[in-house]
């Protein structure tokens, strides 16, 4: 088993937690990274839409145009964006880190969006109030505004990586025995702002809860889940990670 999947979060106990600042630089819990890109792509797709919208209409017809159109034309174009940047897995935080491949599947969701928009738009017939200099002009400011985004907050992650600069979280780590030996998981979690309270290494027999004790002596899993119980009760615990085979 990679190092890699031992970082798959099988249960988050508390949400995504506070912003936590380190002088006056803003911390960010590694596992909001998700929620924090898709967020901001539907804002900033929307925006750019009546921005342009109505910078086009000013420069060529003297009047602001309609308001609606450029909100329900950047709100469609944003939802089906996002939609499709979470279907193929690029809001995962391992791969908002890599510039080169988020400039690669935003492109491509750009394309097939405005593509599916402009046969919608021709079928409707709603060219008339939605015109083509428009168009250009949203989809020309929208991507140079999603590449301007995603390199930013790219470098920010990569900048974190290396640095440690995530907020702080406290987690267990479950590990089947014989995991652990020369692996560098512990370490590779405390990059990512994961903070070890406790590690449990439990046999593969203990794991499946077949471990031999009495009959009326309680398992071992019962006593794991016992302790886990009274660590959350003693620190703000945020996830529980996996590492078996």
């Amino acid at each position: 088993m990679s190092d890699r999947s031992a970082l798959k979060s099988i249960a988050g106990t508390r949400g995504y937690g506070q912003f936590s600042r380190q002088g006056t630089r803003v911390l960010l819990p590694f596992r909001a990274l998700s929620t924090i890109a898709a967020c901001f792509d539907l804002i900033l797709i929307v925006a750019v839409s009546l921005l342009a919208g109505m910078a086009y209409h000013l420069a060529v017809f003297s009047h602001m145009g309609e308001i609606e159109t450029f909100f329900g034309v950047g709100a469609l174009t944003a939802v089906n964006f996002s939609a499709i940047l979470a279907a193929r897995g690029a809001y995962q935080p391992e791969h908002l880190g890599n510039i080169g491949k988020q400039l690669r599947e935003t492109t491509n969701a750009w394309l097939l969006v405005f593509f599916l928009l402009s046969l919608v738009a021709f079928s409707l017939k709603i060219s008339e109030t939605y015109s083509r200099g428009t168009t250009l002009s949203f989809f020309a400011a929208g991507w140079l505004a999603i590449a301007a985004w995603r390199f930013a907050f790219s470098s920010y992650i990569t900048r974190s990586i290396a640095e440690g600069g995530f907020a702080e979280q406290k987690t267990i780590v479950l590990a089947e025995k014989g995991q652990l030996e020369g692996s560098n998981v512990v370490a590779e979690l405390k990059r990512y702002g994961y903070q070890p309270v406790r590690t449990f290494e439990l046999t593969p027999l203990e794991l499946a809860g077949r471990e031999p004790s009495a009959v009326d002596s309680p398992s071992q899993l019962v006593h794991l889940a016992a302790e886990i119980l009274e660590l959350s009760r003693t620190h703000r615990i945020e996830c529980v990670f996996l590492l078996i085979s």
